[in-house]
């Protein structure tokens, strides 16, 4: 594990982009609600609500950002999956390969806490606990997707390889096997910040 500041994320990074291709700055204030649902915006790719969408998790990104955080795994694990394996860089190709020191203990504590709040609405508050290993994060993170999964209903949104999803925990546009762990940093305060790519 190593200490240093988390850059933002590619999602934090795509939206100032398309942000600032509108003008602004920054991410627009999230009143900014007035498009008809399924409406094309003036970037032509995405439905307003999918923007407005992923706005809203930039947004909830930034804020919840830990300032120096112990970082405890960066790259890409799949969200809906069973094994450890994620992409390592050889040459010009990637391979996937184990996932190094899954059972070494990370963090000292026996119960450690984790909000999983992207892609949907509502946020699922997640625990760790026993010996706190990046397998047992990593299985508690897929737990707490499958949970925030569970009894969804989905629909093909035109024109658009996302999908409206709906359940208990509101609505998102990405189904689970879009998703990706990125990143995994252990916070001041104990908590875990966990960053989810799609």
């Amino acid at each position: 594990m190593r200490q240093r500041l988390r850059a933002p994320s590619l999602l934090t990074a795509t939206i100032a982009a398309l942000a600032a291709c509108q003008g602004g700055t920054k991410p627009p204030a999230i009143a900014d609600k007035q498009s008809a649902p399924g409406a094309a915006t003036d970037d032509g790719d995405r439905p307003a609500e999918i923007k407005q969408s992923e706005l809203e998790a930039a947004q909830g990104e930034l804020e919840r950002a830990c300032e120096r955080p112990t970082v405890i795994y960066e790259g890409s694990i799949a969200v809906n999956a069973n094994g450890y394996l994620h992409p390592v860089e050889r040459g010009d190709d990637f391979i996937d390969e184990p996932i190094p020191a899954l059972d070494r203990v990370v963090i000292a504590s026996s119960r450690v806490e984790f909000t999983l709040d992207y892609p949907f609405e509502k946020p699922f508050a997640g625990v760790v606990t026993g010996p706190i290993t990046l397998r047992r994060i990593i299985d508690a993170i897929r737990a707490g997707f499958r949970t925030m999964y569970e009894g969804t209903t989905q629909r093909d949104i035109p024109g658009m390889m996302n999908k409206d999803v709906t359940g208990r925990y509101g609505r998102a546009f990405h189904v689970i096997d879009d998703l990706v762990i990125e990143g995994i940093d252990l916070c001041p305060d104990g908590s875990l910040s966990i960053s989810i790519g799609s």
